[in-house]
């Protein structure tokens, strides 16, 4: 039986996915952008919607936000009526041009490549639904250039998910909260509070 959920993305098949899987993970290591797009893998974006509110507390008009991984970015659109420059990134082809139409200044980069962006230069950064899809070397990869680009003594929200996700294919790092919250403090951030429903708030506060 087909495992692969019909109403979330509209990704391809379980037969694909692992077809996908076996060209593209090899010896732990992952070519995410060729996975998520030969799968077709176009996300709507809906995660962070539980974690915008929390977020406006913590960005002032006129300031950037960086949302990495945002697929669609068809919540994240919502931001911008408070005059925030919103950036995007995503390795889906498909799901870039969807955040571009979004009005979200978005690029095709993987959450563990290098941020094409100068250190310091973000007033928030979130990352919701997307680092537990990585393996866990680039988990931390991706965490070392959030932290980089994230300005000191400012806020990152940031939601792995901790359990399976629905086809068992998806999530490589399937980690306890605790596990990650030690992962970012090892990476230089300070965990702050826990944003319900999985979101784990953490804030830089040392100057490089």
């Amino acid at each position: 039986m087909d495992r692969a959920p019909k109403t979330l993305n509209p990704h391809k098949g379980e037969k694909e996915i692992v077809s996908s899987l076996q060209k593209n993970y090899i010896d732990g290591s992952m070519n995410y952008s060729n996975f998520y797009n030969e799968i077709n893998y176009i996300s709507p974006g809906i995660h962070i919607k539980y974690y915008l509110s929390t977020c406006l507390k913590y960005i002032k008009n006129g300031e950037k936000w960086l949302d990495v991984g945002c697929g669609s970015a068809n919540e994240l659109k919502s931001m911008l009526k408070h005059n925030i420059t919103v950036y995007g990134m995503d390795v889906v082809e498909k799901s870039v041009e969807n955040a571009k139409s979004n009005g979200i200044n978005c690029i095709k980069n993987s959450a563990c490549e290098i941020y094409p962006y100068d250190d310091n230069y973000f007033d928030i950064v979130t990352c919701t639904d997307v680092l537990e899809h990585l393996t866990e070397i680039d988990a931390r990869k991706a965490v070392k250039e959030i932290y980089r680009v994230l300005k000191s003594n400012h806020y990152a929200l940031l939601a792995p998910a901790i359990t399976k996700d629905r086809t068992g294919y998806f999530h490589l790092t399937v980690k306890s909260r605790g596990w990650w919250i030690k992962l970012f403090e090892d990476e230089g951030l300070s965990f702050v509070e826990i944003i319900k429903p999985k979101g784990i708030l953490v804030k830089k506060t040392k100057s490089d």
